[in-house]
């Protein structure tokens, strides 16, 4: 049907759009004109509000296709997160970490308690506990408020203006498009100066995330380690350092001051890195443009004498086949994975995916069947096994899976998108459109979501919940894109 097709999102993006979706839901808890952040009267933003705001910024990403949206990799970076956050000083605070699609070398926190990490940097660090450092750093200056912090010493702006800052800092660097928005605003003169964090902020996130790690098995000179690292690229690029460079300016001072902040701290480090390079593989593998470069970079390392390195160069390269339509190749290669560790669900899963295209349908679901059993409440394997239902016809029982997951992740943008398919492919027509629209709203497409709602009151013999629903939705959608336009 050309009326529910996934139609490719359009990336042109002007200033109003961000500075709208991003601050939309604080306009409808505040339609006042926002206070001045300088003004300290007026300056204290609620925890909801803080959380609107990452959320509006979460939406931004996904319009501008930003995210890795691979859900082992997120389940990845969730778990790791909130392990991490656990040891902080607020260890019940709610956060969001996600993967940004971009191989430059950063990681931010934004209002709320979003925490983004890029695929460069995950590709550059070493170990688990150089990424978990740099989360760990990244949660402390949530916990201490830095973010709002930085804002009062250094910004006068308007709340929103302060916004369209933080967005540009914190992608620009990635997306041309968002920076030539806040240019096309005026903003790009005072930008870096808003968002920097002063140097008492970075030494105290630096001691707050060391000891996160100490509390958590981690490696405590880590840290150090990854800010050495980082601060001999320095030489090299002199003016084009990376993004997390200019954010988190790293002196041989700040290294030598982690440094001994975890002499201080006497631990063994009791991780297992296997995890994060298996991880690590996956972010190569589906992270770049041209999949027979991964699959040259993974075939270098097939007879690397590390075991870690060896094991997650073999299912890299397996990962890399798949991409590149050599299932055969790949069964062959996850064959020997697989009998060194049959419970292993990344293995598992690649060779389900690698079955499917291979055109053993079958065996394919009868494999995601197993392990969704095995494993009923494991959001990646029934997002996996759902999506593999759909293709194969089977949408009835693809849409059972969905509706459990749904229940528990309304802000899961693709939940909704497979959801919408299903039932698509069900004759469901209401409910597509109803997920469709969710999905376009999530994405930051407010007009698409509203068409898809408006199409849906017109189909005959909806029922009244259903029909309850699209009018609730619909009606706060034409509010919320009567504000974008303000």
């Amino acid at each position: 049907m050309k009326a529910l097709a996934m139609n490719n999102r359009t990336r042109h993006w002007f200033s109003l759009c961000i500075l709208g979706l991003i601050l939309l839901p604080l306009h409808l808890h505040a339609a006042q004109e926002l206070p001045d952040i300088g003004d300290p009267s007026d300056r204290i933003m609620t925890p909801e509000s803080a959380r609107q705001l990452g959320e509006g910024l979460m939406r931004m990403l996904r319009h501008n296709d930003l995210l890795l949206s691979d859900p082992l990799l997120q389940e990845y970076i969730t778990n790791l997160g909130y392990k991490l956050s656990a040891a902080s000083d607020k260890p019940g605070d709610e956060y969001t970490f996600f993967i940004v699609k971009d191989n430059s070398v950063n990681a931010f926190a934004a209002p709320g308690g979003f925490i983004g990490v890029h695929t460069g940097l995950i590709r550059i660090a070493q170990t688990e506990s150089e990424l978990a450092s740099v989360l760990s750093h990244e949660i402390a200056h949530v916990t201490q408020n830095h973010l709002f912090r930085t804002y009062d010493a250094t910004s006068k702006q308007r709340l929103s203006t302060a916004i369209l800052m933080l967005a540009a800092i914190l992608l620009g660097g990635g997306d041309s498009e968002i920076t030539s928005a806040a240019v096309a605003s005026g903003l790009a003169s005072n930008m870096q100066t808003t968002i920097n964090f002063t140097r008492q902020h970075e030494k105290e996130a630096d001691r707050l995330g060391i000891e996160m790690l100490a509390s958590t098995g981690y490696d405590p000179d880590s840290m150090a380690d990854f800010f050495q690292r980082m601060h001999n690229t320095t030489r090299l690029y002199g003016n084009q350092a990376p993004e997390f460079l200019r954010t988190h300016p790293v002196t041989s001072t700040r290294v030598a001051d982690a440094k001994n902040r975890s002499a201080q701290i006497r631990t063994a480090p009791s991780y297992d890195d296997e995890n994060y390079q298996l991880a690590r593989a996956r972010v190569i593998a589906l992270s770049g443009t041209d999949s027979w470069s991964a699959l040259k970079i993974f075939k270098a390392n097939l007879d690397a004498k590390d075991k870690l390195t060896r094991l997650a160069a073999e299912y890299g390269y397996a990962l890399a086949l798949i991409r590149t339509d050599q299932p055969d190749q790949a069964l062959k290669h996850l064959q020997p994975l697989i009998a060194k560790q049959p419970d292993s669900i990344l293995f598992q899963l690649a060779r389900a995916e690698a079955l499917e295209q291979n055109e053993q349908i079958q065996s394919s679901l009868e494999l995601y069947n197993n392990l969704q059993a095995a494993n009923p409440d494991n959001r990646a394997i029934t997002m996996y096994y759902a999506s593999a239902l759909t293709r194969n016809n089977q949408p009835d029982a693809a849409r059972s899976l969905l509706r459990n997951l749904l229940d528990k992740h309304q802000d899961d943008s693709q939940l909704h998108r497979m959801y919408a398919r299903a039932s698509e492919k069900s004759r469901k027509i209401g409910d597509a459109y109803f997920h469709l629209a969710e999905y376009y709203y999530l994405n930051g497409s407010t007009e698409t979501a509203i068409d898809h709602l408006t199409r849906a009151r017109k189909l005959p013999k909806m029922d009244y919940y259903l029909r309850s629903k699209i009018d609730a939705r619909l009606k706060q959608y034409q509010a919320m894109l009567e504000l974008e336009k303000e």
